[in-house]
């Protein structure tokens, strides 16, 4: 009776800890609206407007509403209900919010998700935009390539590179210096359009082109059946849009917030994949099943319940950066360069899940499996830090 008496009391202590662990876990994800430094980056965010009025380098910015006044002089990560930049960025734009405004000139690339998206300054790199309504406006310049994915897309500016568009309604009216190639619901191009190479789309109708319109390349039309019409709508649609807006702010704030953590069930991951994902196997199955008997027998059930729900939202996130992640190592490894975890895993393993999404069968099976992996790491290292915690517990009775 003693013997169980002290099992007892240990297995208490643990769901205790754990669910300490996970309140922590959520307490810090919850600071991130106040968060004003983390390493070497600037943050600054707050829950209704955000206004930045002094320079500042690897700006991570969050807010209902986010103006940037002042120049960036390295990368810019950003999100919002509405976002302004009215200030030169010397690097890279990350952004994701609603209604979003580049007034002015980005030094290397953009990379955008929203709904209603207007650039209205010169790009010195690529620009890859994803997002309901699109306005490329006559002051903008793409020096890189084009890459559009959503509804409706107004190109009123210059792209130097190629232009590869997917959407619904798409209007060009400038010049285009490579290929235009995409699957459009509709295109046309205006008198001002000038495209430097082939014109390779695939749609319900041919284009409007303008009779003072110039393709110097080839035309390709491609005319699609009914049902590939309603596979492009349901792509460019409001809701996938959203859902990847979401998805990449939740694994970001892993990769921003918790990167010992994120760091550590990375690497376990990589380590032991078989282990981890036969771990993860038996927790997604037995887990449930021991919370229910806990329920019936005591009262760790509805805590244990909990705990299985937020290891499900932790594994849907990391699962995410792990793609990312192990996606750019190898693509750096070709190269013969390391990778060091940042925010473009959030959005390279989102990108990927959602191509792998697409692929029937094989492609389900492997991000279950992927998420599998990821589950089991994460067990395994919360194991690690509720044995950690009991030996300093136990050390300081001692």
């Amino acid at each position: 009776m003693i013997e169980e008496f002290k099992y007892s009391i240990l297995k208490t202590i643990c769901m205790k800890k754990l669910t300490f662990f996970f309140f922590s876990l959520t307490i810090t994800l919850l600071s991130f609206a106040f968060a004003t430094t983390i390493n070497a980056a600037e943050i600054k965010t707050g829950d209704d407007s955000v206004v930045v009025v002094r320079p500042m380098k690897n700006a991570y910015v969050f807010g209902g509403s986010v103006d940037i006044n002042a120049p960036i002089t390295n990368d810019l990560t950003t999100a919002g209900a509405d976002i302004t930049i009215n200030s030169p960025v010397t690097g890279d734009i990350l952004a994701a919010g609603g209604n979003i405004t580049v007034s002015e000139k980005v030094g290397d690339s953009i990379r955008i998700v929203g709904g209603d998206i207007t650039i209205d300054a010169p790009v010195e790199n690529d620009v890859v935009v994803v997002g309901g309504s699109v306005k490329i406006t006559k002051n903008a310049s793409i020096k890189g390539d084009l890459i559009f994915i959503g509804g409706k897309l107004s190109l009123q500016g210059t792209v130097n590179g190629d232009a590869h568009i997917n959407g619904g309604g798409v209007i060009i009216n400038n010049r285009v210096g490579g290929n235009v190639s995409g699957t459009v619901g509709s295109l046309t191009l205006g008198p001002f359009a000038s495209i430097g190479g082939d014109l390779i789309y695939s749609s319900s109708e041919k284009a409007k082109i303008d009779v003072q319109a110039r393709i110097q390349g080839k035309t390709q039309f491609t005319k699609l059946r009914d049902g590939e019409k309603s596979g492009i709508r349901a792509l460019i649609s409001t809701g996938f849009i959203y859902k990847l807006i979401a998805d990449i702010l939740f694994a970001l704030l892993f990769i921003l917030l918790l990167p010992l953590f994120t760091k550590n069930v990375l690497h376990r991951a990589d380590t032991s994949p078989l282990k981890n994902i036969a771990l993860g196997f038996v927790n997604l199955l037995l887990m449930p099943i021991a919370s229910f008997i806990f329920l019936i027998i005591l009262w760790l059930g509805a805590t244990s319940f909990v705990i299985y729900i937020l290891l499900i939202l932790l594994s849907l996130g990391l699962t995410k950066v792990y793609v990312g992640w192990k996606t750019l190592s190898w693509w750096y490894s070709r190269n013969k360069k390391d990778y060091i975890l940042d925010w473009r895993a959030a959005i390279v393993g989102v990108i990927v899940l959602f191509i792998l999404g697409l692929i029937p069968v094989f492609g389900w099976l492997a991000g279950f499996i992927l998420f599998l992996l990821t589950l089991g790491s994460i067990a395994i290292e919360l194991t690690s830090y509720l044995s950690t915690q009991q030996q300093k517990v136990s050390s300081s009775k001692i």
